[in-house]
């Protein structure tokens, strides 16, 4: 897709420092803007999907004239399955003299060549592997026992999932800033974490009115919000037969990426339930609450 990118003008920075209430307007304005892009991958907005799928391959026949480049690099999956890139130099980076698209799968490399399935050899001094995240497995998951004594990744054996994204049963005073369901394929991720800190700060003083020592999401609610965003996933974008980092290869769900617009995650948040919680221990008053600086 086309990158829309400029500098900001003198005359724009000064308007920033001066107009009172503009800097604001122009955030909200980008973030609205924004919003309209989701329409294109969750369900329900074909017409949406369909433009933006347009877009997409006007962008690449304009940039690339060859009938060669144009098929090597068409894709083979609907817009928003994958990862969209948002280049206005990428294409044209492929029409230089010194490159060469290779559509075909590395069968050997030694020291000195990189040889291709059809057994052409070429000289490389740098190899550099593009293949993606490993988003479903994270390192830090092995390292965090729950109540139960098994891992947060033993936990996640079906799937990594928390309740409202950031909380996960048996795991008291567990905070997962942009953990399971975090990720946007429209958006800033600012905007989440907005959200998920004051989902956070809600918490503690929940906790601090009720004189507990921890708080953790009820399995209840857990379950339900898991069955819920896969619910709303289903028939996104993402999910319609490619292979993407986006889904867990273990069970084809999707566990990175939120499935609705971002306001509908703020709205979500901004309403703390407490019938979702479970408070655990009494907290010492001498001692504060847990982790709090005396």
């Amino acid at each position: 897709m086309p990158r829309l990118h400029r500098r900001t003008t003198a005359l724009e920075r000064a308007a920033l420092r001066r107009v009172p209430g503009l800097q604001s307007l122009m955030r909200n304005t980008s973030n609205w803007s924004r919003e309209l892009w989701a329409l294109a991958f969750v369900p329900g907005h074909p017409w949406a999907r369909a433009v933006v799928g347009t877009v997409a391959r006007l962008h690449r026949l304009l940039q690339l004239r060859t009938p060669a480049l144009r098929g090597l690099t068409r894709p083979s999956y609907r817009v928003g399955c994958k990862r969209i890139l948002l280049a206005s130099d990428y294409y044209p980076a492929l029409r230089q003299p010194n490159v060469d698209v290779i559509a075909q799968a590395v069968k050997e490399v030694d020291p000195y060549t990189i040889t291709a399935a059809d057994g052409t050899r070429r000289p490389a001094d740098v190899i550099v592997f593009g293949t993606g995240f490993r988003v479903f497995d994270p390192p830090i998951s092995h390292r965090i026992t729950g109540t139960d004594g098994r891992t947060l990744a033993d936990h996640w054996g079906e799937g990594m999932t928390a309740h409202n994204n950031v909380t996960v049963p048996g795991f008291p005073n567990l905070f997962l800033l942009l953990g399971p369901n975090s990720g946007l394929a429209h958006s800033s991720l600012v905007l989440m974490l907005e959200a998920q800190l004051g989902y956070l700060l809600a918490c503690l003083s929940y906790v601090e009115r009720n004189k507990a020592q921890a708080i953790e999401a009820t399995r209840q609610a857990w379950h339900t919000y898991r069955q819920q965003t896969r619910d709303r996933a289903s028939g996104a974008a993402w999910m319609t037969g490619c292979d993407s980092w986006y889904l867990d290869p273990r069970t084809g769900q999707n566990t990175a990426l939120w499935p609705r617009p971002v306001f509908a995650y703020r709205n979500l948040l901004r309403a703390f339930r407490p019938q979702d919680h479970t408070l655990t221990g009494h907290m010492d008053p001498a001692l504060g609450m847990p982790g709090q600086l005396r």
